[in-house]
C-alpha cells in the first residue's frame, strides 16, 4: 500500500503545468485590452476612496459592504477607461470625487 501511495505522489509531483493560458483569455484582452494589467491600480484605487470615505465621514450608511465595494471598484475601471493616462490611487481617487461622489450622495438622500 505504502509503495502504490508512493507511485501516484511521483505521478502528481510530475504532472507538468499548463503552459497555455486559458480559454478565453485572448477574447478578454482583445476586449478590455486598455484595461490589462490594471488591477492592481484599481484595488489601490478603491482602497484610497474607501479611506477617504471613512476618514473623512463622506458617506452616510457606507460600511464598505461588498455591494458599495462592487460599485466602486466598477466606477474605478470606468475611470481608467475614459482617463488611460491615470497612473496612481490618489489620481483615480481625485477623479472619483469629482465624477461619482454626487452620485452616491443622491443615492443617499433617495433612500431616506
Amino acid at each position: 500500500m505504502l509503495n502504490s501511495l508512493k507511485s501516484i505522489l511521483n505521478r502528481q509531483a510530475s504532472t507538468p503545468e499548463p503552459t497555455t493560458e486559458p480559454k478565453g483569455t485572448e477574447d478578454l484582452k482583445k476586449r478590455y485590452g486598455q484595461l490589462s494589467g490594471k488591477g492592481g491600480l484599481v484595488l489601490h484605487g478603491m482602497l484610497r476612496i474607501h479611506s477617504n470615505i471613512i476618514e473623512n465621514e463622506a458617506l452616510q450608511g457606507y460600511e464598505g459592504l461588498p455591494t458599495q465595494l462592487e460599485r466602486i471598484m466598477w466606477e474605478c475601471y470606468g475611470i481608467l477607461a475614459i482617463n488611460p493616462e491615470i497612473k496612481t490611487a490618489d489620481e483615480i481617487n481625485e477623479e472619483w470625487m469629482e465624477r461619482y461622489a454626487d452620485g452616491w450622495v443622491a443615492l443617499e438622500k433617495m433612500d431616506q
